[in-house]
Formats: structure tokens, sequence, C-alpha cells
């Protein structure tokens, strides 16, 4: 009977051995499936706390940006242009010193006053469509070059 009873005993710690292993295996499978849940929140909120100092940059840059605009428009103000021409030094020229230097039929560039009437009141600056930009940029040009 000892055998017996020891054959049966030792078949009952089997079991109860592999109970135990099997209750663990499911102990484990479940603490990785939980840590798992906890590493991605973790994860999660890194990456949201990320995005917001992003979203901050980027609002950051965005006021700079709009503060460079209204920083280049101030300073291309005719008022501002003026100033600063006249701080370097730069004149108003007198009509005789203009020089038109462009030309939409291949004449010749045109001096003074008197030629840029002349030139005007030809039929074909109607169909170039030059205006005010352009003279404007007439005077730049010869108010930079002197």
């Amino acid at each position: 009977m000892w055998v017996h009873g020891s054959l049966w005993s030792s078949n009952n710690n089997h079991m109860t051995t592999r109970a135990r292993i099997s209750k663990l295996a499911i102990l484990a499978a479940a603490g990785a499936i939980f840590f798992i849940f906890a590493w991605e929140n973790v994860q999660a909120t890194r990456l949201g706390y990320g995005i917001e100092g992003l979203r901050r940059e980027i609002k950051d840059l965005e006021n700079g940006n709009n503060y460079l605009e209204k920083e280049i428009r101030a300073s291309l103000a005719p008022e501002s242009l003026q100033a600063e021409a006249l701080k370097i030094g730069l004149v108003y020229p007198e009509p005789d010193a203009l020089v038109l230097l462009d030309d939409a039929n291949g004449d010749k560039p045109t001096k003074g006053w008197l030629a840029k009437i002349l030139r005007l009141g030809s039929s074909d600056i109607g169909d170039t469509g030059r205006g005010v930009k352009e003279a404007g940029k007439v005077f730049l040009a010869s108010a930079f070059n002197h």
C-alpha cells in the first residue's frame, strides 16, 4: 500500500505542479498584457506632451513670422524708403536726369522729362500697360544709380 499510496501521492504532486505551472503561466501572460497596456499609455502620454510642445513651437513661429512680415511692410513703405534714401544721401533726380532704360519697340533710351512726355504720348504705350508702377521703377533706377 505504501507503494500504491506513494504513487498516488506522487501523481497528485505532479498534477499540483502542473496546475501551479499553468496558473503561473496565466499570471505571467496577464502581467505581460498589463505591462503592454501600461507601456502604451505611457508612450501615448509622452507623445501627447511632444505634440503640445510642437503646437506651442508652431504658434511661436507663426507669431514671429507675422511680426517679421509687419516689419517688412513697414520698412518697404514709401515713407520709410524715402527717409532711408535721404539718410544715405540720395536726392530726387532732376527731370532731365531721368533715363528710360527699356523700350517695348527696341528704340534707343530716351532722356529727360520732355522725352518721357513725348514717349508717353505715343500710341504704343497704351499697349504695354505701363503706369505708375513703371514710372516708380524708372525713378528708383535713376535714384540708386547716381
